[in-house]
């Protein structure tokens, strides 16, 4: 039989209606959300799915180990009145978002972020979020609720984080390109 006529043949397999849509699933409230409720996180949601988020707010006074976190504001003032150009040099009211990520593996479609930490310096304090995804099917929940997306031009301050961490954050960011607003590029300060 010539290939021609097996086409034809199949054609007569092929089904004239085109196929109904499933009706979008409901999200699924996370599982043991009592649990982590009781070691300090809230369990947010947003139109994408649900995600874990905790708030620590550190006032300026608060030492890192012999550093007191408002000496920042010192340093900046200093490396601003600096007569050269660096491209690590920043002005006081430039927007600092210390950023770190935890992750399931080093590389590939397989490696998730469960965890997002950020660190945003606010007039009187510095204030950490952490975001904990629940399990990959809220994803997408997770990334959006970072607000990574909002900053125009973000000062991203991170350890390995301008070859790994912000990587990892495009590429997971790509598989729900569809969905997710887009990621600006960040100005990025990779203290390794």
């Amino acid at each position: 039989m010539s290939f021609e006529n097996k086409l034809l043949q199949m054609k007569g397999m092929l089904k004239k209606q085109p196929a109904k849509k499933r009706p979008p699933e409901a999200i699924q409230r996370p599982q043991h959300a009592d649990a982590w409720r009781a070691i300090g996180l809230e369990l947010k949601e947003n139109r994408f799915g649900f995600v874990f988020e905790k708030k620590i707010t550190y006032p300026l006074d608060t030492r890192h180990g012999k550093v007191r976190l408002s000496e920042l504001d010192r340093v900046l003032g200093a490396w601003e009145q600096t007569p050269f150009e660096h491209p690590f040099k920043l002005k006081k009211e430039d927007p600092i978002l210390f950023f770190d990520t935890e992750t399931t593996g080093l590389s590939g479609t397989g490696a998730y972020i469960f965890l997002v930490g950020l660190l945003v310096r606010k007039e009187d304090s510095f204030e950490m979020t952490q975001y904990i995804m629940p399990d990959p099917s809220h994803e997408a929940a997770f990334l959006y609720e970072t607000g990574l997306w909002k900053e125009e031009q973000p000062i991203i301050f991170s350890y390995n984080g301008k070859s790994f961490d912000w990587p990892q954050l495009t590429s997971r960011w790509t598989m729900h390109r569809n969905v997710l607003p887009k990621l600006p590029e960040p100005r990025q300060v990779d203290l390794f």
